[in-house]
């Protein structure tokens, strides 16, 4: 008698096929962790740099006092009574953030009596005056002392300091205005004198 052999099926075709694909799924999971180790190991030996670069421009700017802010400052003295010995001060704020330099300027070179001409009347018509410059720097201060004649527009001749490697960021600076009467008393009057001061770079 010829046995009969049951026809190959699903179930048999299953039997044969599933062994290798549990190899193959045994062989993908091994190599997953050794391709993620290798991954990192590849970006763990890369380093990016990034070089970052920018300027800040140097400037210089003051403000403060009776006059407009900005590189110029014009300061109109109202001394008040000028009847004998007396003085007066002016705050202003110097921001530099490089070395720079300044100078001062005076309309007249004194107090003036307003609309009035030198010697009218016998009287000197003009009270003469002395300005102490006073602006803080980074590590010390610019500080000098000039005669209101050695300021007169277009004829200065005072001497002025500059603020060397300093800068004055935020300072508080000041001019102290001083006078004394010397021999007549000045006539009765208004007095002016206006004064400016200029601050610029000295790179």
């Amino acid at each position: 008698m010829i046995p009969i052999l049951p026809a190959a099926g699903p179930a048999t075709r299953h039997r044969s096929v599933a062994p290798w694909r549990a190899r193959i799924s045994a062989a993908s999971a091994a190599f997953a962790p050794a391709a993620a180790f290798g991954l990192a190991a590849a970006l763990a030996g890369e380093k990016v740099s990034v070089r970052l670069e920018g300027d800040i421009l140097p400037e210089c700017a003051i403000a403060g006092g009776a006059g407009p802010g900005g590189a110029n400052l014009a300061l109109a003295l109202d001394i008040g009574s000028m009847a004998g010995a007396g003085r007066s001060e002016y705050g202003f704020t110097v921001n530099c953030n490089a070395p720079f330099a300044y100078r001062l300027e005076a309309q007249y070179g004194a107090l003036t009596q307003a609309g009035a001409k030198p010697g009218d009347g016998g009287f000197a018509a003009v009270l003469p005056y002395r300005v102490a410059v006073h602006i803080p720097t980074q590590r010390g201060a610019i500080d000098d002392i000039c005669l209101g004649e050695s300021l007169r527009a277009g004829r200065v001749t005072c001497p002025f300091s500059t603020s060397g490697n300093d800068v004055a960021l935020g300072s508080a600076a000041r001019l102290t205005i001083t006078w004394e009467p010397q021999g007549r008393p000045p006539p009765a009057g208004e007095y002016v004198e206006r004064l400016t001061i200029t601050v610029a770079m000295s790179l």
